[in-house]
């Protein structure tokens, strides 16, 4: 058995390709695969209770129990309700979101994607504006879609998809996120085989 945990903004989806060379050549495999935030992803590799985790970076606490392995860095892209005035462009710059209403807001005591996005924001002079619906996983995709406001996703959350959806890609060129696979210091077997095949080209 392999337990592979992963970040809500790393959607499953993505990870079948993996999962299925892994399977494929472990027949006598199975995965239990599970969605948890990348905080909560390092106590559980550390203590045991998973085999390898997938991130989103950054990730503020560690544990010198796990290793990191950052994997290639994705894209980020804006999500707009499909009417909105941005809609249209072929790409935008972060700091035309100033004036807009974020359906995503960073936790205090994590890292991942709305830190990162959090954090781009700041770099440029601007806090980003809260909507008045809120949400830290693949939900703010709905808020999008009923018109509460953008979110700044990783390129991998846009093939999620839905209806009254418009995305559209971040020119900037640090307008990217990454991802790192958390693994215990001294791997299984099978949790090699895994990080094995995620690395390959």
């Amino acid at each position: 058995m392999l337990r592979l945990l992963h970040s809500s903004s790393i959607p499953a989806n993505s990870l079948m390709p993996w999962i299925k060379q892994f399977i494929n050549g472990a027949p006598g495999a199975r995965v239990d695969l599970d969605r948890i935030s990348s905080e909560i992803q390092i106590s559980e590799i550390a203590e045991g209770r998973a085999d390898v985790g997938l991130v989103r970076l950054p990730v503020l606490r560690r544990d010198p129990a796990v290793n990191f392995v950052e994997l290639p860095a994705e894209r980020l892209w804006v999500v707009l309700p499909a009417n909105h005035r941005l809609a249209g462009y072929s790409s935008l710059q972060l700091s035309d979101l100033a004036n807009q209403a974020f359906v995503s807001a960073v936790h205090r005591e994590r890292g991942g994607l709305a830190r990162r996005v959090t954090d781009l924001c700041l770099q440029r002079g601007f806090v980003p504006q809260l909507a008045a619906v809120i949400s830290r996983k693949t939900s703010m995709l709905n808020l999008v879609a009923a018109g509460f406001g953008i979110a700044v996703v990783p390129e991998n959350m846009t093939r999620i998809g839905g209806e009254n959806l418009a995305c559209v890609p971040l020119s900037d060129p640090d307008a990217i996120s990454n991802t790192a696979l958390v693994t215990p210091v001294s791997r299984s077997p099978l949790a090699q085989k895994f990080v094995d095949i995620a690395m390959s080209p």
